[in-house]
């Protein structure tokens, strides 16, 4: 399990190019106090090329979001998974 909490724009790497890995499904949990999270979720390789599987989605405060493991699926050993914020702060799993 990965466990991340994410408070600023920049982007924070889930995991890494050529890490193993075995989780099922993320959940993305909106925890700013007054803003929505605006959030693009990607993977991405050595090259900088990205794929989203979010791009700009609105998550309301309190809300979480949980995405299943056919929408997760991607090359471990060519692609890190990326989460960016827009606004707001988002707490991460990926079990």
């Amino acid at each position: 399990m990965t466990l991340k909490q994410i408070t600023n724009t920049a982007a924070t790497n889930l995991t890494t190019i050529n890490q193993s890995i075995a989780f099922q499904t993320a959940n993305i949990a909106s925890v700013h106090a007054s803003n929505e999270a605006g959030l693009d979720l990607y993977i991405e390789n050595a090259a900088g090329v990205k794929f989203y599987t979010l791009k700009s989605v609105k998550i309301p405060v309190g809300v979480t979001l949980v995405i299943g493991k056919e929408q997760l699926a991607f090359n471990w050993r060519e692609y890190k998974l990326v989460a960016k914020l827009s606004a707001g702060s988002v707490d991460i799993k990926l079990a």
